[in-house]
C-alpha cells in the first residue's frame, strides 16, 4: 500500500511538472509549431496541382515557424472542426480565416492585433443597375447555403435567397441569370476576382459595394493555457507583420488586393508619439494597446 501511494504521488508530481510547462516551452522543446490551415478557401489555404498545401496564410505560419526557429507541421482544418482541432492540443495554433467574435472569444484566446478584416458583399455583372443593397428587394441572389448571415440579410432587404453548395456553382448561377447577384464573404469575392484576373481571363463581374458586416480575423490559442510567452511571441509577429508592410506585401505577392484594413492598420502601427515612440504597443503579457491599435 505505502509503495502504491508513493507511485501515485510521483505520477501526480510529474503531471503537474509536465502541466507547468507552458505552451511556448512546449513549442520550443519539440522544434515544432502544429497550425490549422484552411484547405479549401483560395488563396488563403488550398492545395496545388501536386496535393500540396498552399497560400497566402501558409506563408503566414512559415513566417511564424521561421521566426519561432521551430518547424512548421501543417494540419488542414474546416470552419467546423479548427477549434475542436485547437481545444483537444491537435494543433497550437488556428491560422484559418478565423473570424473574431465574442462567442468564439469563449472558447479560444483570440490574439492581438488581428491580422485581416472582412464582411459580406455581393458579386455583381459589370453591367448591373444595381448601386446599393436596398435594390435587391424582390430580386433573387444567389448564396451559399449555410452561411450564416443568409436570412438576416434577406429579411432586411427583401430578397429571395437561392442557395447553392459552393462558390463555383453559385456563380455559375449567376453567369446563367438565375440570380441578380452572388452574395458571401468580401474575402472570397475579392480572391474570385483576383485569381480571374491574374490569368488574364475574361471576367464581367465586379464588387462595387460597400460590405456590410464587418469583422476582423484573427489567430487563436488554447484559453486555458494562459500563456503569456506565447501570446507576446505571436503578438511580437502580428505588430511586425503591421508595422513593416509584410501583409500588405504578402497579399499583393497572392494578387490579392490591399483591403482599407490593412493600409489603415499600417498607418496606425507606424503612429508616433512627440517622444518618438511609437503608438502602439505589445506588452509583455501579450496584450495590445491602446485599443484603437488592436
Amino acid at each position: 500500500m505505502f509503495r502504491l501511494k508513493i507511485a501515485v504521488l510521483s505520477f501526480l508530481a510529474f503531471c503537474q511538472v509536465v502541466q507547468a510547462d507552458s505552451q511556448y516551452e512546449q513549442i520550443k522543446e519539440w522544434g515544432e509549431i502544429a497550425v490549422a490551415l484552411k484547405g479549401d478557401y483560395l488563396p488563403f489555404g488550398y492545395h496545388n496541382v501536386e496535393g500540396d498545401l498552399i497560400g497566402l496564410e501558409v506563408d503566414l505560419a512559415k513566417d511564424i515557424a521561421q521566426r519561432l526557429n521551430v518547424r512548421l507541421r501543417k494540419v488542414q482544418a474546416t470552419s467546423s472542426n479548427r477549434l475542436d482541432f485547437l481545444q483537444r492540443r491537435r494543433v497550437d495554433l488556428v491560422l484559418a480565416t478565423m473570424t473574431d467574435t465574442p462567442e468564439r472569444r469563449k472558447l479560444v484566446t483570440a490574439l492581438e492585433p488581428r491580422y485581416y478584416s472582412s464582411g459580406v458583399t455581393l458579386l455583381l455583372p459589370k453591367k448591373s443597375p444595381i448601386k446599393s443593397w436596398t435594390q435587391l428587394k424582390k430580386k433573387k441572389v444567389c448564396v451559399l447555403e449555410r452561411a450564416s448571415f443568409n436570412d438576416d440579410l434577406a429579411t432586411k432587404y427583401g430578397f429571395q435567397a437561392i442557395q447553392y453548395e459552393s462558390t463555383k456553382t453559385g456563380i455559375i448561377a449567376l453567369k446563367d441569370g438565375k440570380c441578380v447577384a452572388w452574395m458571401f464573404e468580401e474575402a472570397s469575392i475579392l480572391a474570385e476576382i483576383s485569381t480571374n484576373l491574374s490569368h488574364d481571363r475574361h471576367f464581367p463581374f465586379h464588387a462595387p459595394l460597400q460590405p456590410i458586416l464587418v469583422q476582423p480575423w484573427a489567430l487563436a490559442i488554447r484559453n486555458e493555457d494562459n500563456d503569456h510567452q506565447l501570446k507576446k511571441a505571436l503578438a511580437d509577429v502580428l505588430a511586425d507583420w503591421h508595422r513593416t508592410g509584410s501583409l500588405i506585401a504578402m497579399h499583393k505577392r497572392w494578387s490579392m488586393p490591399v483591403t482599407g484594413y490593412l493600409t489603415q492598420m499600417n498607418q496606425i502601427w507606424n503612429k508616433k508619439t512627440a517622444a518618438g515612440e511609437y503608438v502602439c504597443q505589445v506588452t509583455d503579457a501579450g496584450a495590445v494597446t491602446p485599443d484603437q491599435c488592436k
